[in-house]
């Protein structure tokens, strides 16, 4: 059952272009999820604090930075010099 209205920010898509958003939504009485008639969220992507919102949004970057960087180190370890050789497929 959803009781209480009020506005929250979304933190869904803090690392789009979209950002960190405000709605006004009705939250359940467990405090899991907010409906804003159009669309449902649910915990951890909204809080009912500004501040909330941006240490979440913060937590997403850091996240993100360490798995791109996981990614750049991967790519970079990279040997193409002992790859087998590959014969061209149309000859």
């Amino acid at each position: 059952m959803f009781t209480k209205t009020r506005t929250i920010w979304i933190t869904k898509e803090a690392l789009q272009p979209r950002g960190i958003y405000t709605v006004t939504a009705t939250i359940s009485d467990d405090w899991n999820t907010a409906s804003s008639g159009i669309e449902t969220y649910t915990k951890p992507h909204w809080h009912t604090s500004r501040l909330g919102a941006l240490k979440r949004a913060e937590d997403m970057r850091k996240k993100k930075l360490r798995a791109l960087k996981a990614t750049v180190t991967r790519i970079r370890r990279l040997d193409f010099n002992n790859a087998p050789r590959i014969e061209n497929a149309n000859s």
